[in-house]
């Protein structure tokens, strides 16, 4: 299953900025492209402290785990990039009837697709969506294995639309400044 999950609002913005230019791009300006982006994102992408959730709070910390590829077609141009997410915190559990806080922990390694998809009028707008498979991952919670992947399916739905949202006007008025 296939989640869909957004990078923080300048990624975006600098990404796009980039690919907004190359709709049909050949292999070297790919390769520019590629070598740009793995270049000027920083290699921590997203990192947020003391979360509260469900189970508790959470620290997340999303960095790059290799190189982006470029490839486009004929009305998107796809990034298609590694990442390392960690996640961490405390998880309440109930032992004995009581309930207490257990230091837990993540961390796997899952592509991210980046699809930008520029719309060509008197002046260009853009519709951009990220997506991230979340794979089979547990909280090892001090030998408690937790199963985790409904959890972050779960938060990952409650805010994209907002992700989506904030990233959609910043990315267009972006393109604006540029006089694109």
């Amino acid at each position: 299953m296939t989640m869909k999950i957004t990078f923080p609002v300048p990624t975006i913005v600098m990404l796009a900025t980039l690919l907004s230019t190359a709709a049909h791009a050949d292999n070297a300006l790919n390769m520019l492209l590629e070598r740009a982006v793995s270049k000027q994102l920083p290699h921590v992408l997203f990192a947020a402290k003391d979360v509260p959730w469900e189970y508790g709070h959470y620290n997340l910390h999303i960095a790059k785990a290799g190189e982006a590829d470029i490839s486009s077609a004929s009305e998107t141009i796809t990034a298609h990039l590694p990442l390392k997410v960690r996640l961490s915190g405390k998880v309440k559990q109930k032992l004995f009837g009581q309930e207490i806080d257990i230091a837990c922990e993540t961390e796997f390694e899952t592509p991210s697709e980046i699809v930008f998809k520029p719309l060509f009028a008197e002046s260009l707008s853009s519709e951009l969506e990220m997506l991230i498979p979340i794979p089979q991952t547990e909280l090892n919670c001090q030998g408690l294995k937790l199963p985790i992947k409904s959890a972050l399916e779960q938060l990952i739905a409650k805010e994209k639309p907002n992700w989506e949202a904030e990233a959609t006007v910043e990315l267009n008025k972006r393109l604006a400044e540029l006089g694109l």
